[in-house]
């Protein structure tokens, strides 16, 4: 399959990779690094490449990341932490020897 000419976020066709077996890699156990995961097998398919197996890699996270910077910049807004300053703590007392 040649690489796509349209939009990058162009929808593609029913990846393999969630429905055959291998599929069985994505459980519950491994839901941290699921949508790397996805992602980087969506970029392969997208490319054209064959996926002979799942890996994680970060490589197609960051190459979608970059396709939409203003919507990314505005979800990691949303779980961003509020900057506080560290809390002043009393010194601690000194006991006197016996």
């Amino acid at each position: 399959m040649p690489p796509r000419a349209e939009s990058p976020l162009a929808p593609l066709p029913p990846a393999r990779f969630l429905t055959g077996d291998a599929a069985i890699l994505l459980s519950r156990g491994n839901d941290r690094a699921l949508a790397e995961l996805v992602l980087q097998a969506l970029m392969l398919q997208q490319r054209g490449e064959t996926i002979s197996e799942l890996t994680h890699a970060l490589e197609g996270a960051v190459y979608y990341r970059s396709c939409q910077p203003e919507r990314v910049a505005s979800i990691s807004g949303i779980f961003a932490l509020p900057e506080v300053k560290p809390l002043k703590t009393a010194e601690p007392k000194k006991w006197k020897a016996a």
